[in-house]
């Protein structure tokens, strides 16, 4: 059925327009959870973007579906983290028309009910939007891609992806993350994808990592069709630039610039909340020296900063692995218990790396101790001058030997950290 059927992007590209200027937006870090629903968190925490009827700054050459809110909109929710482009989006859809079989999926999808972000790597206006084009063909320069994101399809395979330009392959398109819900009384549904750099930005940088201040080109179109059949049947917003513009040429398309986010001091992974995860990616932001981290803003992302967290925001001490506001004995069973403790493994801050070079090892503990905070029970609490480091690491020696006890009887005989 899909091949008899006229793709609306087949005439959007052959559409021309005078091209005007990009529309940049800020994209916040966030790390939402592509489960089908957008919670009032991943709301707040994204950047927000309503094309609702009648849409300021998009077209609509086609007028088959509906003229109201109702009828055909979407709100799209869209941020970054260090892994992912996150893009989502909440419909408003009146006739849900499926009418392609993913058969398999990873197919064009432009011919139905659909979301489309569309990607252009580092906003280059010399990527070129060209579809069907394989990444292999024509490398770093027609990686400007259309992404189709479907909460369903004729033969219910979906939700699915496809890309058009730079296809995706079998392992890419299964590195993608996609979640959908429809609405019980079909009034809508809901979309949500986290979509890989690695895979977003497979043909310009395959090994690109995302900082603060890059931009992207990034627009988006919503499709609703009003019965089966072509274009005819179809209504399309588009957003790009301040008006209409073609879908071919990129440097149409608007761009975002990745900022650090709206979420609360130190939530460094965007969840809403401050947690050892927090601290994880701090210490990723200490080995790449990223000053997102530098928390005193002395210029240096570095174990002041996790102090600063600890005591400033979590209300803590550095050390308290379990989070339950104070550093002592239990903190120390915790860390030792998975055996992390001199291995050279990678561990993290529930894992007893404390001054976040993502090891566990002798000078995680001299940080710790060094920072007085050891069984002097809640920050509130204390009265008197913590003790000093030697006194600590005396209490530290009979503690440990608690603590590799318990860890040893934890993993049971035979492992390799047995001691």
């Amino acid at each position: 059925m899909g091949h008899r059927i006229i793709s609306v992007c087949t005439i959007l590209v052959c559409l021309t327009s005078f091209a005007t200027a990009q529309i940049n937006r800020e994209l916040p870090k966030f790390s939402p959870t592509p489960d089908g629903v957008v919670s009032e968190a991943e709301m707040s925490g994204q950047l927000v973007l309503p094309m609702i009827w009648p849409v300021e700054n998009g077209a609509i050459p086609l007028e088959g579906s509906g003229t109201s809110e109702e009828e055909i909109s979407a709100t799209w929710y869209v941020s970054w983290d260090d892994l992912n482009l996150n893009v989502a989006a909440v419909v408003k859809d009146d006739t849900p028309i499926y009418q392609i079989a993913a058969s398999g999926g990873n197919v064009p999808y432009n011919a139905q009910d659909v979301m489309q972000p569309v990607f252009n790597p580092f906003n280059n206006p010399d990527h070129l939007f060209v579809d069907g084009q394989f990444e292999d063909d024509d490398p770093g320069d027609a990686v400007a891609a259309i992404y189709d994101i479907v909460v369903e399809t004729a033969d219910e395979f979906g939700p699915d992806i496809y890309r058009h330009g730079p296809r995706l392959d079998a392992d890419e398109w299964e590195s993608i993350a996609v979640a959908g819900t429809i609405n019980e009384d079909e009034s809508g549904y809901t979309v949500e994808t986290t979509i890989p750099w690695a895979t977003a930005m497979d043909d310009a940088d395959p090994d690109y990592k995302p900082s603060i201040g890059d931009e992207h080109g990034l627009s988006f179109i919503v499709l609703g069709f009003a019965a089966e059949g072509g274009a005819s049947n179809a209504t399309l917003f588009t957003d790009f630039g301040e008006g209409a513009n073609t879908i071919a040429d990129p440097t149409t398309w608007n761009s975002v610039t990745l900022v650090a986010g709206t979420a609360m001091p130190g939530d460094f992974n965007g969840d809403g909340q401050l947690t050892s995860e927090d601290l994880d990616v701090h210490s990723q932001y200490i080995k790449d020296s990223n000053l997102v981290g530098d928390l005193n803003e002395d210029g240096v992302t570095d174990l002041v900063d996790r102090v600063v967290w600890t005591e400033q925001l979590q209300g803590s001490w550095i050390g308290d692995s379990n989070f339950d506001g104070e550093f002592n004995s239990s903190d120390l069973v915790s860390v030792f218990t998975p055996g992390k403790y001199e291995t050279n493994l990678m561990a993290t801050y529930a894992e007893g790396d404390w001054n976040g070079d993502m090891l566990f090892n002798s000078s995680d503990l001299v940080a710790v101790f060094a920072a007085g905070g050891y069984e002097q029970g809640p920050r509130g609490d204390v009265n008197g001058v913590p003790e000093p480091l030697s006194a600590s690491l005396i209490l530290l020696g009979s503690t440990v030997c608690i603590a590799l006890r318990r860890g040893r009887l934890n993993r049971g005989p035979g492992t390799r950290n047995d001691v």
